[in-house]
């Protein structure tokens, strides 16, 4: 069985302000007085602390001044720092047991699924380049592609 692993990217494209705020309290309170990670309680003091600063100044945002704008950013990279460093830790201590890491209220990455056969990219388009000699080529993304192999020739065999 595969272990699972602790998702360490808290980056605005996985959580706005609000939600970080949100996540960031739920795992200082899991691991709090978590008896799977006694080690780590010190670690959700200052998760709960720098959060505690975090969420003041997302209260402030409402003003629109600049300066606590740059105040909230820098509070946001800190929280998150602490919170991948101490989610590696989690993995660490864990050994990949799910229920474990799902008790700290840190989240886990998707496991892995064969994709299977991809189907052929659609909506083909060629079109003359700006420079002379070349070509821009498009087409329809394939859900589940990861790269595409182009291939060209000067007198194709077929249409």
């Amino acid at each position: 069985m595969a272990k699972a692993k602790v998702s360490i990217d808290f980056s605005t494209h996985n959580f706005n302000d609000k939600e970080l705020n949100v996540k960031a309290s739920s795992i200082a309170d899991g691991l709090a007085d978590n008896p799977g990670f006694p080690s780590l309680k010190e670690s959700s003091v200052q998760i709960k602390t720098k959060n505690e600063y975090y969420g003041g100044l997302l209260a402030k945002m409402e003003l629109g001044n600049r300066q606590i704008t740059a105040e909230k950013n820098a509070a946001r990279i800190d929280l998150e720092g602490i919170l991948k460093t101490t989610g590696l830790k989690v993995q660490d201590l864990s050994n990949g047991d799910e229920v474990l890491i799902l008790s700290t209220g840190f989240d886990i990455n998707r496991k892995p699924t064969p994709v299977g056969i991809l189907n052929q990219p659609v909506n083909l388009q060629i079109k003359l380049g700006k420079i002379t000699g070349t070509l821009e080529v498009s087409w329809d993304v394939v859900p589940g592609a990861y790269s595409y192999e182009i291939r060209y020739t000067q007198i194709p065999k077929t249409d």
